[in-house]
């Protein structure tokens, strides 16, 4: 049988912990919580300089990045958005808060919280997949 084969986007995704919180950001567009992170873009190769490249354009924090924690996967709607219908798998890393201020990109995100093991169950605007991702994590970290 044969199965139509479906393109994907890559993306990269960030758990930065900041003594056990993690920041998430808010996007307007789609009325949901994300983690900082984003595409691998064409032509990029070097991962990981990707991945700090997209970190600093959200956040302008300096971070550690530790192993990939976990994968997931989001689809985003078709509205007004410069991801409209795109699938994107993503890696998701644990990573350290080392130095900075945040500095939101207001072209993508208008807001963002440090949420903890208690108080990310009560922001309700989180990505389903996102919010499964800090269950995940948090439990990790508190057994």
């Amino acid at each position: 049988m044969s199965v139509n084969d479906q393109l994907f986007y890559v993306g990269q995704k960030a758990l930065i912990n900041k003594n056990g919180e993690v920041l998430i950001l808010y996007d307007s567009f789609i009325n949901l919580y994300d983690l900082p992170g984003g595409k691998i873009q064409e032509g990029e190769t070097d991962f990981k300089k990707a991945f700090l490249r997209e970190i600093d354009e959200e956040t302008k924090l300096k971070v550690r990045v530790e192993k990939p924690f976990t994968t997931t996967y989001f689809e985003y709607p078709k509205i007004k958005h410069y991801n409209a219908g795109k699938k994107i798998f993503s890696v998701v890393y644990e990573c350290f808060y080392l130095s900075g201020n945040i500095k939101l990109d207001k072209r993508e995100h208008d807001g963002y919280e440090w949420v903890d093991l208690n108080s990310y169950k009560k922001t309700l605007k989180i990505k389903t997949n996102i919010y499964n991702v800090l269950e995940m994590y948090f439990n990790s970290l508190h057994g």
